[in-house]
């Protein structure tokens, strides 16, 4: 299916069923990676191809840039308030689309971009400084309830990076 493809290019997501220690490690090692990737990807693309949606209906090529920022912002967030509350914090979800919607979403991508880059530097360093009470910790998402080594560990394979990025790839190589 054609709109499949274009909506989920990597296939949809899949929880990692591994929680170990070497599975957190190479998911922290993933995050410390990606905000390169995110900054050279979309180098080389003007204003106008900035603007290309990668599917019918689907965000612009700057929308999925400044998306990640806010989602990853809000996932370092939840992940604080889990490592530090005594009792499973319950989190505020966000609408990501109305978020995609707002002014901020037209400014070029270089701020989200940097945005990104400080967030995931901030959180490796703190995912590798946590201690193993603190990876068994847990928020409450009003439509699911997880551990943070489940949560790092979904962001961090980053099928969600990975599932943005090549969003922005499929527009990048469209005039190849």
């Amino acid at each position: 299916m054609p709109e499949e493809s274009l909506m989920y290019p990597i296939g949809r997501f899949r929880f990692p069923e591994s929680k170990s220690n070497a599975c957190v490690k190479e998911a922290i090692l993933g995050m410390q990676r990606f905000p390169v990737a995110l900054l050279e990807l979309p180098t080389g693309l003007s204003d106008q191809k900035l603007k290309t949606t990668y599917r019918p209906g689907g965000w612009s090529i700057r929308q999925p840039v400044y998306h990640l920022a806010d989602s990853h912002t809000n996932a370092f967030i939840r992940f604080k308030l889990a490592v530090i509350e005594k009792k499973a914090p319950m989190i505020k979800p966000y609408k990501e689309n109305d978020w995609a919607e707002l002014a901020d979403s037209k400014l070029q991508i270089d701020a989200s971009v940097q945005l990104f880059g400080g967030i995931h530097k901030c959180w490796c360093y703190l995912m590798e400084n946590r201690n193993a009470p603190q990876w068994l910790r847990s928020f409450f998402h009003p439509e699911q309830k997880q551990s943070i080594a489940r949560n790092a560990s979904a962001l961090a394979r980053d099928w969600h990076g990975k599932h943005h990025l090549a969003h922005i790839r499929l527009v990048k190589n469209a005039n190849k």
